[in-house]
């Protein structure tokens, strides 16, 4: 167990919650630091690291409803967007050397999310036709609202229609645009993503009943680009994340509306009936054979909806008032541990084995040796717990 922070001993589970979904309370992924905002008197917000304490400088709340948001978070700083006064809205680096570091303006902030693997994005008002990405060495890249953004290699894969043209090229640090190609598009296709599928750059296209996957990058000079035909509307594609296996979501040809078919890129069928899917669900295993993923059926024909864990070795329904928030999958596709929740409490089950309600748990991953890892809160303190033995 590690003790990794000390909150207001007052805040409640719930008012903990709407911290996290707000992006005011985060815990890095290896769950050893943790950052939050405190609001001071006059709406004035100071971040706090577990490690440095209270950093500088200090944020203005602008309005009830938006406040300073903590977009990225490790040992040695934190990126925050939000308002210091005699500067513009936009995105800071702040560390333990005092001070800070503003980065770039960016009036607006979407939360990053599996769409855009986890990238931000934002807008300025003096550029209102324009999104805006921030790239992993710091640089806001301007690209269509409806692109559809990647990180491969190093750097940026972007997608993007201007005029009917869908424009795919790689975006790199020195500058450099790479093309990859220029599709044109009919005006019922629509975008549906992109995915690093085994070294290839898959785009994810859909008319009415037929979907396709459409290579962008042949890797030999004169090679046909792959082109994989679906049976039906594509409406998700994610890959996993070492990009061995896609998962894709497709409404099948001449099913009623909601039915949906979720399926491998091998051609394994996950499941098929009448769901609903949070990608965020998604879960893989660590050889990225087997996924995971959390449905909700029952929400037609007058029926409550409820939760079901459905995956490649997995259909497991869970009882009425429990709620899977995370969960983590073995090698040969078992269910290995999960956090529920009852409505009031949260409750790890880790190799079968149930902990003890608490008020809040979160942040379940494998560590690099395979030992199950997450987070809980307990009393004011945040806890990050280890199980002792590796996932086999």
């Amino acid at each position: 167990m590690r003790d990794v922070a000390q909150l207001n001993p007052t805040a409640d589970a719930a008012t903990l919650r709407q911290l996290i979904l707000g992006n005011q309370l985060v815990v890095s992924q290896d769950g050893l630091h943790c950052a939050h905002i405190v609001v001071r008197r006059h709406e004035v917000e100071r971040v706090v690291h577990s490690q440095f304490g209270v950093l500088e400088p200090s944020f203005q709340r602008t309005s009830p409803r938006e406040g300073t948001r903590i977009l990225g978070l490790d040992g040695r700083s934190v990126l925050v967007w939000g308002v210091v006064e005699d500067h513009p809205t936009g995105l800071w680096r702040l560390d333990g050397t005092g001070g800070g570091t503003f980065l770039t303006r960016l009036d607006t902030v979407m939360r990053p999310g599996s769409a855009s693997g986890g990238l931000v994005r934002g807008t300025r008002f003096d550029r209102p036709r324009e999104h805006l990405c921030l790239s992993p060495w710091g640089d806001l890249w301007p690209i269509h609202e409806r692109a559809v953004v990647t990180p491969h290699q190093g750097g940026l894969c972007v997608v993007e229609e201007i005029a009917g043209i869908l424009y795919a090229y790689e975006l790199r640090q020195s500058g450099g645009i790479d093309p990859f190609k220029i599709l044109t598009i009919q005006n019922d296709d629509r975008l549906i993503g992109i995915v690093s599928w085994q070294g290839r750059l898959m785009l994810a296209l859909s008319r009415g009943s037929q979907s396709w996957l459409v290579e962008l990058n042949p890797r030999a000079m004169g090679e046909v680009p792959e082109r994989i035909q679906i049976d039906g509307n594509l409406q998700g594609v994610w890959s996993s994340p070492g990009n061995m296996t896609m998962v894709l979501l497709v409404h099948p040809r001449g099913e009623p509306e909601g039915v949906h078919r979720l399926q491998l890129s091998e051609g394994w069928i996950i499941h098929k009936g009448r769901f609903s899917l949070d990608p965020s669900s998604i879960v893989w295993s660590p050889n990225e054979f087997h996924l995971a993923a959390t449905i909700h059926e029952g929400a037609y024909l007058d029926r409550l909806p409820h939760e079901r864990i459905v995956g490649s070795r997995l259909d497991q329904p869970i009882p009425p008032g429990l709620h899977v928030r995370e969960k983590l999958i073995a090698d040969d596709g078992s269910l290995v541990a999960t956090i529920q929740c009852d409505g009031e409490y949260d409750q790890p089950i880790i190799m079968s084995q149930a902990g003890t309600p608490v008020p809040l748990a979160w942040n379940l991953h494998s560590k690099p040796d395979g030992r199950i890892s997450w987070t809980t809160v307990h009393g004011d303190r945040i806890l990050t717990w280890t199980q002792g033995t590796a996932i086999v």
